[in-house]
C-alpha cells in the first residue's frame, strides 16, 4: 500500500476513532445527563408522591377527628330524644336499672361511649357511667371543671359564639360539619381535654319525641357522653382510614418515621399531637425501580416508557387510595353496602331536595332474634348472615334503589317510584321469602328471618319517614316476627297504648297490685275441683280488678315479663302455702310462662329455687305455655328448660292448643303432658261441626299420646255433657266460675269439701 495512502487511512481512522470517541462521549453524557435529570425527575416524583400521601393521610385524620364529634351527638339522640328517657329521668323514683340498660349501658355496648352522665334540670349529676358499669355520680364532680362549660353553653349561660358541631336554638351548625341530628336535637358537641385526655364530648337535652309532652320543673334534663381519644378510638382510626401506628402525644415528640398533625379545638386552642407513620407509596416505588434501573442501562427508550407507566401507576394508587378512603367513609366495611351516613344524605335529598316530589318507599328491615343468633353460633356466623341477607338484598333491588346497613342487624331500602301500598306489600313478600331461607356457614345452616316496615313519601319529611317505617316495623316484631307492616295512623295510636300498657304494669309492680286469681279446674265426670290456674290481675286501687290483656306488652318486655312472673309465683306460694296451714286440698296451681322471660333461660332455676325455699312439692304446680312459645331460635332455650321442670315433677301444659303452628313434632319433641283446647273450638262446639270434629280428634289425640286433655271456656252444662261423653276428663270455664282472690278460693275449697258430689269423689 502506498505510504501516502497509508497516511490518509491512518489519518481518517484517526479521526472516526475521534468521532467514535465524540460520539461515546457525547452519548455517555447524554446518557448520564438523562439518567441524572431522570433520577433528580423519580426522586422529585416519589417525594411529591410521599407527600400528597401524607397531606391525604392528615386530611383523614383530621376528617374522622371531627365526624367522632358529630357521630358522638348523633349516637346521643338515639336515647336523648325519647318520650320513655324524659319520663324515667325526671319520675320521682329514678329506675336506675332502666336508665342503665337504656342509655349508659347501651351507649357503650353499641357506640363505644367512654363515659356517660345525665343531669337534671337543676344541673345536678343523677346517672354516672364509666366504660359501661354504673358509677357514682361523683364522678361528674372530678370532671366538671371540663364538661361544665360544655353543659353552661348548652344551656346558652356563657353567650358565646357556637361552634361548628352546636346545634341551638336560633344558632345553626357550621356550613363545613356533617352532623345529622334533626332539628329537635339540641347539643353542644367539641373536641376538648377531659381530665387531662383528649376527648370527643357531647352535652345533649333530654327531649320528648312527642311535641306535646309536658315540661318537667326546671330545665331540660342533660345528656353528656365522652369518647377519648385512647387505644380503642385509635384503632378504629387505623382500621377505617388505613393509618398505621397512629397514638396521642400532648407535645411534637416524633420518633423516626413518624409524622405529626396538632389537634385544637374549635377556638383555636392547641390540646396535643395525633402521630402516625404514614405510607409513603413514592418510597415504596423508587425502591421497587431500582432492579428497573440497572436494565435502563441497555436502553433509554425502553426506560422512559417504564417510568412513564410507573409514574402512571403510582398516580393510580393516589387515586385508588383516595377513592378508597371516600369509600370507606360512606360504606359499610362488613357488607360493603352504604352506611348510615349515606343513607341520611339520600334520604334528606329526596325528601328536601329539588325531586322532593318524587314518590318512593322507605323500608326498615331487622334480622329477627340476631343477637340470639350471635350467642349461641357465634360472632362469626352472625357476620355470614349479615353478609348473606346484604348480597340477597342487594339482588332484590334496582339501579336506581338504595340499600344500606344503618348499623346492627338494621337495613333500609329506598325505592325509588314506589308508593302503591299493593306494589309495596308485593316487594316485600317477595324480599322476606328471599331471606327467609336458610344461610349457609360452615355446613350447618342458620334459619333466621326478617321482619320489615315500611313507610311511603306522602308529604313528610325525612324525620316521619323514619319514625313512621320504625313504628312499622315495631308492629311487624311484635306480630309474631317474620312479618312485613306498611304504617297507618293507627300504628302511633297502638304504640302510645303499649307505652300506657308498660306504665301501667309498672305502676302495678311498684304499688303491689299484682295478684293471683285463681279459676277452678274441675272433674267432668265427677265435678269435683282437680286444681287451678292462676290468672293475673292489676287491682288498682278504687277500680275493678283487670285482667293480664291491660298489660299485655309488658309480657314482651324481658325485665317487666320476668318481674311480674316473680311477683305471680311469690303469690301462689304464698296461697299454697295458706291453704297447706288450713289443710285444704287443692290438687294443683298451673301458672302462665311468657316467651320473654323463657328466653333468659333461668326460668325453671328460679322457679325450682322458690318452691325449694318454701317447701312446696313441685308436683304441685303446673307450667302452661302458648304455641308460640315451641317456634323461633329461643327453642334450644325452651327445650332445656322444660326439660328441667319435667325433671323434677312439674307438668308442662299446651295452653290455646289448635290456634297457632303447634305441631305432633312439638308434642314429641317437648315433654308436654296436658293440652288445652282453646274456648274458640268450645263455644259452638253443639251447633259447628267442625268445631266438634276438631275437639273430638284432640281428645282423640290426647288419648292415643296419653296427654292430658283440658276443655277451656266452658259455659253451659250441654257444653259439659258433650265434652264428658267425648272422653275429655278437665274443664274449666264461667260454667264452674270465674277467676276468684285467695280468700274467696279457700271458701271454695271448704264447700267443695263438704258438698256430697265432691267428697263421693
Amino acid at each position: 500500500m502506498p505510504s501516502g495512502a497509508h497516511h490518509n487511512l491512518t489519518r481518517a481512522h484517526g479521526h472516526r476513532s475521534v468521532f467514535s470517541k465524540t460520539i461515546i462521549v457525547a452519548l455517555g453524557a447524554t446518557i448520564v445527563a438523562a439518567f441524572f435529570l431522570a433520577g433528580i425527575g423519580i426522586y422529585w416524583a416519589t417525594h411529591q408522591s410521599d407527600a400528597v400521601s401524607v397531606e391525604r393521610q392528615a386530611r383523614s385524620a383530621r376528617h374522622v377527628m371531627e365526624s367522632s364529634v358529630d357521630e358522638l351527638a348523633l349516637q346521643q339522640e338515639t336515647v336523648a330524644i325519647w318520650d320513655d328517657s324524659i319520663t324515667q329521668i325526671v319520675a320521682d323514683e329514678l329506675d336506675m336499672t332502666w336508665i342503665h340498660d337504656n342509655i349508659g349501658s347501651w351507649l357503650h355496648r353499641i357506640f363505644s361511649h367512654d363515659e356517660v352522665f345525665i343531669v337534671d334540670g337543676y344541673d345536678r349529676p343523677i346517672y354516672a357511667a364509666v366504660g359501661g358499669e354504673q358509677a357514682p355520680v361523683a364522678r361528674y364532680a372530678t370532671l366538671s371543671a371540663d364538661l361544665g362549660p360544655l353543659l353552661h353553653s348548652l344551656r346558652s349561660r356563657d353567650g358565646g359564639s357556637n361552634g361548628r358541631h352546636d346545634r341551638r336554638p336560633g344558632r345553626m351548625v357550621h356550613p363545613d360539619s356533617a352532623v345529622r341530628t334533626t332539628p329537635r336535637a339540641t347539643h353542644e358537641s367539641h373536641i376538648i381535654l377531659v381530665g387531662g385526655r383528649p376527648a370527643a364530648a357531647s352535652a345533649m337535652l333530654i327531649q320528648p319525641s312527642t311535641p306535646d309532652y309536658a315540661k318537667p320543673k326546671g330545665d331540660w334534663p342533660v345528656l353528656v357522653s365522652v369518647r377519648y381519644v385512647d387505644a380503642g378510638f385509635l384503632a378504629e382510626l387505623s382500621s377505617r382510614q388505613l393509618i398505621a401506628s397512629p397514638r396521642f402525644s400532648r407535645r411534637p415528640e416524633r420518633q423516626p418515621e413518624e409524622h405529626a398533625i396538632g389537634l385544637q379545638t374549635e377556638w383555636g386552642s392547641l390540646i396535643g399531637y395525633l402521630l402516625w407513620k404514614p405510607e409513603l407509596p413514592g418510597t415504596r416505588i423508587l425502591w421497587k425501580l431500582v432492579p428497573i434501573n440497572l436494565l435502563i442501562l441497555v436502553g433509554l427508550a425502553s426506560f422512559m416508557v417504564f417510568l412513564g407507566r410507573r409514574l402512571r401507576g403510582a398516580a393510580a394508587e393516589l387515586g385508588a387510595a383516595e377513592a378508597q378512603s371516600h369509600h370507606l367513609a360512606f360504606h359499610d366495611s362488613l357488607t360493603g353496602l352504604p352506611n348510615r351516613a349515606l343513607f341520611q344524605l339520600q334520604l334528606d335529598r329526596l325528601t328536601s331536595g329539588p325531586g322532593s316530589s318524587n314518590r318512593f318507599a322507605l323500608l326498615l328491615l331487622d334480622v329477627d332474634e340476631f343477637k340470639l343468633t350471635n350467642d349461641t353460633l357465634g360472632h362469626d356466623a352472625g357476620d355470614a348472615l349479615l353478609r348473606v341477607f346484604a348480597d340477597r338484598l342487594k339482588n332484590s333491588i334496582r339501579s336506581d334503589d338504595l340499600v344500606a346497613r344503618l348499623g346492627g342487624d338494621e337495613f333500609a331500602l329506598l325505592l325509588m317510584g314506589m308508593s302503591g301500598a299493593a306494589e309495596i306489600k308485593a316487594f316485600a313478600a317477595i324480599l322476606l321469602e328471599r331471606l327467609g331461607e336458610p344461610v349457609e356457614h360452615d355446613g350447618k345452616p342458620i334459619h333466621s328471618r326478617a321482619s320489615i316496615g315500611a313507610s311511603r313519601t306522602d308529604g313528610f319529611g325525612a324525620e316521619h319517614m323514619l319514625k313512621h317505617a320504625d313504628l312499622a316495623l315495631y308492629e311487624a316484631k311484635a306480630s309474631g316476627r317474620g312479618a312485613f307492616r306498611l304504617y297507618n295512623p293507627a300504628m302511633r295510636s297502638r304504640m302510645q297504648q303499649r307505652g300506657e300498657m308498660l306504665a301501667m304494669a309498672a305502676a302495678a309492680l311498684d304499688g303491689d297490685f299484682v295478684k293471683p286469681f285463681y279459676q277452678p279446674k274441675i272433674d267432668l265426670k265427677t265435678g269435683a275441683i282437680v286444681g287451678f290456674e292462676a290468672l293475673l290481675r292489676c287491682c288498682m286501687p278504687g277500680n275493678e280488678p283487670k285482667a293480664a290483656g291491660c298489660i299485655a306488652a309488658a309480657f314482651e318486655d324481658s325485665t317487666l315479663a320476668v318481674k311480674l312472673s316473680d311477683r305471680m309465683v311469690d303469690g301462689v306460694i304464698r296461697d299454697i302455702l295458706a291453704w297447706q296451714a288450713s289443710g285444704l286440698t287443692f290438687g294443683h296451681v298451673a301458672i302462665n310462662a311468657a316467651l320473654a322471660e323463657l328466653r333468659r333461660g333461668d326460668f325453671a332455676e328460679r322457679l325450682l329455687g322458690k318452691l325449694r325455699t318454701a317447701g312446696i312439692a313441685p308436683e304441685r304446680i303446673q307450667v302452661e305455655v302458648t304455641e308460640s312459645v315451641l317456634l323461633g331460635q329461643a327453642i334450644d332455650h325452651v327445650e332445656r328448660t322444660f326439660s328441667e321442670l319435667a325433671e323434677a315433677g312439674i307438668k308442662l301444659a299446651l295452653d290455646d292448643f289448635g290456634t297457632g303452628f303447634a305441631s305432633l313434632t312439638h308434642l314429641k319433641r317437648f315433654p308436654v303432658e296436658i293440652i288445652k283446647i282453646d274456648q274458640s273450638f268450645i263455644r259452638d262446639l253443639q251447633i259447628d261441626a267442625e268445631d266438634g270434629a276438631i275437639v273430638d280428634a284432640v281428645v282423640g289425640l290426647g288419648r292415643a299420646l296419653k296427654i292430658e286433655v283440658v276443655a277451656e271456656g266452658i259455659e253451659t252444662v250441654m257444653q259439659r255433657d258433650f265434652l264428658s261423653a267425648l272422653g275429655c276428663a278437665v274443664g274449666q270455664g264461667y260454667l264452674f266460675g270465674s277467676a276468684l282472690p285467695a280468700a274467696r278460693i279457700s271458701e271454695l275449697l271448704r264447700e267443695d269439701v263438704k258438698s256430697p258430689k265432691r267428697a263421693a269423689a
